[in-house]
């Protein structure tokens, strides 16, 4: 890898540099790795006009919070590291972007690591070489350097592996291409997959006082109870917890889980979240509530129900307490894919008014037959950034019914 610092970066003094720069950043920012985010534009535009006009004072912690997120003078950076964050992201999404050929040749923005203080590099080419950084690079060996008689042989053993690798290119797309036909479903999960980041799964989690029987080791026929403290998972959000982390063992990406109380506003930032329940998810309720389908409930919590935002009179999707005690009963969920305002990442939601509801709506994210539907119903011009669904299903004792959509939203 070749380090910025190695390469002698640009100062753009005059105003058609300096406007060349700008339009580069404005092109930048209509990427996808930026036009679905408020803050890495923001944060992107402010560090390099403030680069462009020589304040460069701007560029610590502190002021960047104050400037840019609202921060009060006062705040505590160890504790609020949304500045570290941010430009850590924009680091990767840069390099994404560059690391593309049609963008290579361009006017190059860069946010050198440990620091704020955007560098530029032209993309002007002397002699055959190029002032632009490397995203990656290796020095050739004494064994496969060029040596000046061999250029033209190197060169046609280039251009045969370069149609080589074409052909192969564009038999994989056909490939990817045919399977995707056949298989939808992967486009709800897509942006999860294609993250650099972990997938976080946040599951409910419930503290509670309990005791445990531990056998003795010397003699294990006796035994002692005794009193702790724990955190328990539901057993009914185990099953679509266990089948989506299998979609990120099969596709080979990384994730970790949590439970509710153990997450946190900076967890989430790190990348995508799946949310798993709903009233005893704190994170799933304030993350939805916002939207158009959220969840509600009396102050006594003996009824909850799935509120509809563009109808507020619709009382359908309703679980009362008379359910508790019933063996057979209808219960509801929403299955939700969206990017969170405050996080900038994708959040998919997995949660039912009930066990039997999440339940059901773990397996409709898993089952191809109902996630080819969905995406077959996006309208033509839909920008995927968000999609919810509203679920039915029928609950007999402890089992759920097959998931039945009633209600869709795209935006």
């Amino acid at each position: 890898m070749l380090a910025e610092q190695e390469t002698d970066s640009w100062v753009p003094v005059t105003e058609s540099d300096k406007a060349a720069v700008l339009a580069e950043l404005d092109y930048l920012l209509q990427h996808q790795y930026f036009n679905q985010s408020k803050r890495y534009p923001h944060f992107l535009r402010f560090v390099v006009s403030h680069a462009l006009e020589g304040v460069r004072e701007t560029f610590k912690e502190r002021a960047l919070g104050i400037e840019i997120f609202g921060k009060t003078p006062d705040y505590d950076t160890a504790a609020d590291p949304v500045v570290r964050v941010t430009a850590a992201e924009i680091r990767k999404r840069l390099a994404l972007y560059y690391k593309e050929a049609e963008h290579s040749k361009k006017i190059r923005i860069v946010l050198p690591s440990g620091s704020y203080s955007p560098k530029f590099y032209r993309p002007v080419e002397e002699d055959g070489i190029s002032d632009l950084p490397l995203l990656a690079t290796e020095e050739p060996s004494p064994a496969t350097a060029i040596r000046p008689g061999q250029v033209r042989q190197v060169s046609s053993r280039a251009r045969v592996f370069t149609v080589l690798f074409a052909v192969l290119v564009i038999a994989g797309s056909f490939l990817v291409w045919r399977m995707s036909r056949r298989q939808p479903s992967g486009l709800f999960w897509s942006p999860l997959l294609s993250s650099t980041e972990p997938v976080l799964f946040c599951i409910a989690d419930q503290e509670k006082d309990s005791s445990i029987v531990l056998g003795d080791a010397a003699d294990p026929r006796r035994q002692s109870v005794i009193n702790v403290h724990r955190d328990e998972v539901g057993l009914s959000d185990l099953p679509p917890l266990i089948n989506m982390t299998g979609i990120m063992q099969v596709r080979k990406h990384a994730y970790h889980i949590k439970g509710t109380s153990a997450t946190t506003l900076d967890d989430l930032r790190q990348g995508p979240t799946v949310l798993i329940g709903s009233f005893d998810n704190s994170w799933t309720l304030r993350l939805t509530q916002p939207l158009r389908y959220h969840f509600a409930n009396d102050p006594e919590m003996t009824r909850m129900w799935i509120a509809d935002r563009q109808n507020p009179d619709q009382a359908n999707w309703v679980r009362d307490s008379s359910h508790f005690t019933k063996e057979a009963y209808d219960d509801y969920a929403v299955v939700a894919r969206f990017i969170d305002p405050n996080t900038d990442h994708f959040v998919v939601v997995v949660a039912g008014l009930g066990h039997g509801g999440t339940m059901a709506a773990g397996e409709f994210l898993v089952a191809s037959r109902y996630t080819d539907e969905l995406m077959r119903q996006a309208p033509k011009n839909w920008d995927g950034r968000g999609i919810e669904v509203v679920l039915q299903t029928a609950v007999m004792g402890n089992q759920s019914g097959a998931p039945r959509v009633v209600a869709t939203y795209f935006w």
